[in-house]
């Protein structure tokens, strides 16, 4: 079943051609025998309840009603389609509002804006509506219904869609010589007669309508037209004339909702495009180069202006091992340190010779210390060389612990946070020993 809208009109050939086509396609499946065996049956079926539909009557059918044996031909522009045989029913809905006033827009009303009044231009257009629909329902063998909020307009089309459910098989040829068999008979028939007069419940059934019946109900349609214009829609191909959707817009122009206009294409710049603009823009502008957080002031006017490139020596000045040592003797901000002399003389010459200096009483690494008579606690001669005096030995520790972290390449801690090392009397001699 194909349901259409009565408030879109414009909307009808479009939408039968899609879903038509949808039908034929998916009957086609994957081509199995088994598949065409179904397809083959379904169309015979169906091929059979055209051929041999009747009008329905008050009087009863005989029981002794048999086959006959003359079928008249199928007439021009039935069943060109659907080689499957599916039951197939057109349902226009809300064909109540065809009839509405003609100051409602459209949307609201059947037909809108389109209706210039209940006169002879309305009737034609609403008629060759119906034309139309009827001539593609004849190439499908599929049938058409009008339908309102009416309950009974449903109702017809509840049991007509039944009938078409149980449509019975066609029977199976009759050898010569043998007796017809009477038909199946449909367990749900269908007793309406067809209507194309009253616009509000329409009611076609498969098997009735033809070209003839189309052309009769207004003058000036051709269905031949309209059928090769169908077609030439499927196949796509206008090259001898327009398609049946050209035709019918026409007839009824497309009265919908227009979508918004799509905004303006945005072409954005190229990245690499835009890189080089903004590095040719801040290469001629120093205060733009990132650099310049991490100088002094006065490194910005011998700096060179650049975006890309390697930062300046004062970009990050960390403190080095001859920094640290400047500090420790000089001091914090010029403040000389504990026990460094303020003579900066004194200080260079100490700080040249302070690697040969060793504490009294070790001996060089490699060498023994001279060995006496005396043990190492026996009290020195008078010619002995006498210890150093606290202030001495504390100068001589704090140079020799400068040239190892010199020769190392280490950070020296600030002195405010070096703790001093507490000196003890070097007991032993450093020169002979009495009784040599």
């Amino acid at each position: 079943m194909i349901t259409l809208d009565w408030t879109r009109p414009w909307s009808f050939v479009e939408e039968l051609q899609t879903w038509l086509q949808w039908v034929e396609t998916w009957t086609k499946g994957d081509g199995s025998r088994e598949l065409e065996m179904t397809r083959e049956e379904g169309r015979e079926r169906l091929q059979y309840h055209l051929q041999h539909y009747t009008e329905p009557s008050a009087d009863p059918l005989p029981a002794n009603l048999t086959l006959s044996g003359t079928v008249l031909p199928l007439g021009q522009g039935t069943f060109t389609h659907n080689s499957a045989g599916i039951p197939i029913i057109v349902t226009c809905t809300k064909a109540d509002l065809i009839d509405e006033s003609n100051d409602m827009a459209a949307g609201t009303s059947g037909m809108g804006s389109m209706v210039k009044g209940k006169g002879g231009e309305w009737e034609e257009r609403t008629d060759g509506v119906m034309q139309v629909l009827r001539t593609i329902c004849l190439k499908y063998g599929a049938s058409l219904f009008y339908t309102t909020t009416v309950p009974s307009t449903l109702q017809v089309l509840r049991q007509y869609a039944l009938h078409a459910l149980f449509m019975p098989p066609a029977p199976s040829p009759i050898p010569s010589g043998t007796e017809p068999q009477a038909p199946i008979r449909n367990i749900f028939p269908f007793a309406h007669k067809p209507n194309t007069l009253d616009r509000d419940c329409i009611v076609v059934p498969a098997g009735w309508d033809s070209w003839g019946k189309i052309s009769v109900m207004r003058e000036g349609f051709d269905a031949k037209l309209w059928g090769e214009a169908w077609e030439r829609d499927l196949a796509d191909d206008h090259s001898e004339g327009d398609g049946a959707k050209s035709l019918y817009a026409t007839l009824v122009p497309d009265q919908g909702t227009k979508p918004p206009p799509l905004p303006p294409f945005n072409n954005p710049t190229p990245e690499q495009a835009f890189l080089a603009k903004n590095y040719d823009e801040n290469a001629k502008k120093p205060d733009r180069d990132p650099r310049g957080a991490f100088r002094n002031p006065t490194d910005l006017t011998s700096a060179s202006a650049g975006v890309v490139g390697p930062l300046g020596s004062s970009s990050f000045d960390l403190p080095t091992v001859e920094r640290a040592l400047t500090e420790m003797e000089t001091g914090i901000d010029g403040v000389p340190a504990a026990g460094a002399p303020s003579d900066p003389s004194k200080r260079s010459s100490r700080n040249i010779a302070a690697p040969l200096v060793r504490p009294a009483g070790l001996a060089p690494v490699g060498t023994s210390a001279p060995t006496t008579g005396r043990g190492p606690g026996s009290p020195t001669s008078g010619g002995s060389a006498s210890p150093p005096s606290g202030q001495a030995s504390h100068e001589v520790l704090q140079s020799f612990f400068q040239s190892l972290l010199s020769s190392r390449d280490r950070t020296i801690t600030p002195p405010s946070l070096r703790t001093t090392v507490p000196t003890k009397p070097n007991e032993s001699s450093s020169g002979t020993q009495d009784g040599a």
